[in-house]
């Protein structure tokens, strides 16, 4: 019964796939393919033993997946989940090859493999002059597992639930150390204060801002004092020469009071990026905004916001990619 399957009913299986997509953070970029392929396979180690035929083989697992994608660019394109702004040449084009200048790794979406972890790895442009404002890429993307440790693997304390905790170390340290500031209290009470504003909703973000000056007031006050002690030039030559003598250089309130004006700094980056992170939705059959909602249990104002250029009716939404969140909280 091999007649019976056609080529339009090939077509229609491949129509419902997703568009291609590189997500790279909170951006992304959907771009139309023509061809893709894949190539892999396994990493085979052979040991030669004397006096026998063939080789034993040793399988140390598999070697990394590459996609080449082939994509063309041309604003007379309509494709389900490509939107028809910004243009697709040269604008997502060109929005494509910036990926390539990122240096990270992303969520690749291929229309028969679906999301995987890749690094953008290489691209080649080109134009033709038989194609009129057209232009083509040949993309390729190398998986990763993202299981090495490199630098980008340590990241800094983040100040929701740590700020008042190296508040409470920074009094203690100025305490042993005899640097004696009525700052040093208003820095456990701007912190604390901080904190329970990066629990509020996302609008305290210019409160945050705010905190965050008056903390850094208390923290600088409070580590003038303790250099004015170390470099010994205190009004009071004499008070100074006794801390000193006592407690030696102030070096460890000065380090914890530096961390801290560090770490509280990017207090206002980290509320406005609280919000998860957006990831590809992808729609089979008409339906509408509410019923991606109750599916994804998701709020029905926020995925319009993220989907903005997408979604032209709210209650009549093709099929196509568009965008969720990855978790809500």
């Amino acid at each position: 019964m091999t007649d019976g399957i056609s080529s339009q009913g090939l077509m229609n299986v491949q129509e419902r796939f997703p568009v291609a997509s590189f997500t790279v953070g909170s951006e992304w970029v959907d771009f139309p393919i023509e061809d893709d392929s894949l190539s892999g396979g396994n990493r085979i180690v052979e040991h030669a033993r004397p006096y026998r035929d063939g080789a034993k083989l040793d399988d140390t697992g598999s070697q990394p997946r590459r996609w080449t994608l082939n994509a063309i660019f041309n604003n007379t394109i309509r494709e389900p989940g490509i939107p028809e702004d910004p243009a697709l040449y040269p604008d997502v084009m060109n929005k494509v090859i910036e990926f390539f200048n990122r240096h990270e790794t992303g969520d690749l979406s291929v229309p028969v493999d679906g999301k995987v972890r890749a690094r953008a790895h290489s691209y080649q442009r080109s134009h033709s002059r038989d194609e009129v404002d057209t232009g083509r890429l040949v993309l390729t993307f190398i998986e990763d597992n993202e299981d090495n440790v490199d630098a980008a693997s340590f990241s800094r304390p983040s100040v929701y639930g740590s700020a008042v905790r190296l508040a409470e170390i920074t009094h203690f340290t100025a305490e042993q150390e005899g640097v004696w500031s009525g700052d040093l209290q208003d820095l456990l009470e701007f912190c604390a204060e901080l904190e329970g504003l990066m629990r509020a909703p996302g609008e305290y973000t210019a409160a945050v801002a705010l905190q965050v000056r008056s903390a850094h007031r208390a923290m600088r006050s409070v580590l003038q004092t303790a250099q004015t002690v170390a470099q010994g030039n205190d009004e009071s030559q004499q008070q100074t020469n006794a801390i000193l003598a006592t407690y030696g250089v102030p070096v460890n309130t000065i380090l914890q009071l530096q961390r801290m004006l560090d770490v509280t700094a990017y207090a206002t980056s980290e509320k406005n990026g609280q919000m998860p992170r957006p990831i590809p939705y992808v729609v089979r059959q008409p339906t509408t905004i509410y019923g991606i909602a109750a599916d994804v249990r998701q709020p029905v104002a926020a995925l319009l916001e993220i989907n903005e250029q997408r979604i032209e009716d709210p209650f009549a939404i093709e099929p196509g990619t568009y965008r969720v969140f990855e978790r809500w909280p």
